[in-house]
């Protein structure tokens, strides 16, 4: 699925796991 597969990247952007 696109929106998931955005939704996962936009999040992953924004909050880089540290």
């Amino acid at each position: 699925m696109l929106l998931l597969f955005l939704h996962v990247t936009a999040e992953q952007l924004l909050k880089p796991p540290h």
